[in-house]
């Protein structure tokens, strides 16, 4: 049945449609064109989205908390355990909405002293790690779960820092990193930013990767301090043996060792203001702190953080909607905010971090290797084909071919991403591959005697049912690829869908657009041919089979000429001698 019905197709519907296009040629190849122009445009005006990297779905996430340093470990572990009753809570409204027998969050794990991967670390600090069962079947994903206990939990103004969502496996995909040598123009330059990314609807939990450390004691010398010989060293020395203690002396006893510390009885130690009166010991007696030094309450960093020997700030958000476009996203932030930033804080520069670095990052390999490669297949085709002329053809195949892979994308609702590339790659060979198949079929019609027009429409019908056999093939074996929604094979998806309907779109191209190309490149010779010679061609003499048969032909007579010369003089010295 299956070959009936590549019979009537090839007969009945393929062979007129070859030679009406044919026949109107120069009208049908504005079809492809206008194609590529509706494609870029859909692309370009965010009808298909385009992203760095695909929204995996994680199968965990993370309710991170993180107050001011020194609040206490009561108060973190109140909002913790607020947190996970709100977990449960959204745990047993799914369950009744959705009619599920089972735990839809199967456990949940909480860790205090520590939160947003180690960034802060105390008492002030918690995490509660939520893991939900598998999902696939269920009308939801993990971010959406994620987003539903945030909501659950509500705002939490007292929290410093506060985040409810799994790791991206690529990074944020909004990380800046602000750069200056200014420490305070920094630090001014960060508030901005992360003031300025509060504006923008589509982003959320939006932090910085700098911890805030404990209160410390900054103390600011006097010229007194500076005539008396004193500096910050001295001074800070003496305050921490006085308030923390100085080793006077250690003694053995048996196998244990005494140090003994001196410091100030509990009573002397117990407030700032006892540290104003301390005496600071000098060469020309002892002074009041106050007399020498000013001190203010400050937070101190708990790390510095440098980028190319600049101290650095990275400022970091998540996308509301993980399915959004990222790069446009950066481009907003770029003409809306940076340029404002840049005019504010002249000391302070900028870089994008994150998804964005890794994109051009594996972008910059992609090209580079691919460029290699296509360098490759061209020699290898020039050297088939004995013509750089109909290499060329080929090659125009394949960025016909990825309008599959834009089309792909729109009707899955899936965003381009650079797992998309690494399909477009692969989509390379495969449409190559049948392109070859059809013109190599062409050449040899040529050969056999058949009229350029005739040669290619033939080639078409001959060559039908393998190219349609390799489509289907494809197509249908990475069906269940597409199809899958589990997070194993949503890395695949957007490289499955790039090679899907790049090779079922790019051979419809290949059956139907391909020989109209190839008949206008004939004219196109034909033409430059008369007007080079003065004398038109036949459409056969131009094609690159037919030159190459003519001058073997050509080779070979020269060849039986010269051997029948050499059997002539031969005789002759025969009959001579």
């Amino acid at each position: 049945m299956f070959d009936a019905f590549i019979v009537w197709l090839r007969d009945r519907i393929y062979h007129h449609l070859v030679c009406w296009l044919i026949k109107w040629r120069y009208a049908a190849i504005g079809i492809p064109v206008a194609l590529v122009m509706i494609s870029v445009g859909l692309v370009k005006g965010g009808h298909i989205k385009s992203t760095f990297f695909p929204m995996v779905d994680f199968d965990r996430f993370e309710i991170n908390v993180a107050f001011t340093p020194g609040s206490g470990e009561k108060q973190t572990i109140e909002y913790l355990k607020r947190f996970e009753t709100a977990v449960w809570a959204v745990n047993d409204d799914l369950m009744e909405q959705y009619d599920q027998e089972d735990n839809i969050i199967e456990r949940v794990g909480t860790n205090l002293g520590r939160s947003f991967a180690g960034q802060e670390s105390g008492a002030h600090a918690g995490t509660i790690s939520v893991f939900p069962r598998d999902l696939e079947g269920l009308p939801f994903y993990g971010f959406d779960l994620a987003n539903m206990v945030r909501k659950k939990i509500g705002s939490v103004p007292e929290a410093q820092k506060f985040t409810v969502g799994g790791r991206n496996r690529w990074g944020s995909p909004i990380s800046i990193g602000l750069m200056s040598k200014n420490l305070e123009e920094l630090e001014q330059a960060k508030e901005y930013l992360m003031m300025r990314l509060t504006e923008l609807p589509q982003l959320k939990d939006i932090n910085e990767n700098v911890a805030l450390g404990k209160q410390e004691i900054r103390l600011d010398l006097k010229p007194k301090a500076y005539f008396l010989g004193l500096n910050e060293s001295i001074i800070a020395n003496q305050v921490r043996q006085g308030f923390y203690g100085g080793q006077a002396q250690r003694l053995q006893e048996g196998r244990d060792e005494l140090r003994v510390w001196v410091r100030y009885p509990k009573s002397d130690r117990l407030n700032r203001g006892q540290l104003e009166r301390m005496k600071i010991k000098t060469s020309a007696g002892e002074f009041p702190l106050i007399e020498l030094a000013d001190y203010h309450m400050e937070r101190g960093p708990v790390s510095i953080k440098r980028f190319n020997g600049s101290r650095e700030i990275r400022v970091e958000a998540e996308t509301l909607d993980p399915f959004t476009s990222v790069p446009e996203i950066i481009d907003q932030i770029e003409r809306e905010i940076m340029p404002e930033l840049v005019a504010m804080y002249a000391g302070t520069s900028y870089t994008y971090q994150g998804q964005q670095k890794f994109s051009n990052e594996a972008l910059d390999k992609i090209l580079k290797y691919y460029a290699l490669a296509f360098l490759a297949i061209f020699l290898i085709l020039v050297i088939h084909f004995k013509s750089a002329y109909q290499s060329l053809i080929v090659l125009l195949m394949i960025p016909l071919s990825i309008l599959g892979v834009f089309w792909g994308h729109g009707i899955h609702d899936k965003a381009l991403s650079l797992m998309s590339l690494w399909g477009m790659v692969a989509l390379t060979g495969v449409i190559i591959n049948d392109a070859i198949v059809f013109l190599t079929k062409f050449d040899g019609l040529l050969r056999e005697g058949l009229k350029v027009q005739k040669a290619i429409v033939e080639a078409g019908k001959v060559r039908l049912r393998p190219i349609i056999l390799t489509t289907l093939t494809t197509t249908i074996g990475l069906a269940p690829i597409i199809a899958m929604k589990s997070v194993q094979a949503q890395f695949l998806t957007p490289m499955a869908i790039s090679l899907a309907y790049g090779v079922a779109i790019g051979t419809i191209f290949i059956l139907i657009f391909f020989p109209i190309i190839i008949m206008i490149l004939n004219d196109f010779r034909t033409f430059t041919k008369y007007l080079w010679t003065g004398t038109r061609p036949e459409r056969e003499d131009v094609e690159i089979a037919i030159i190459h048969q003519k001058r073997n032909l050509e080779i070979q007579n020269i060849k039986k000429n010269e051997l029948e010369d050499e059997i002539n003089q031969k005789h002759q010295n025969e009959n001579n001698e």
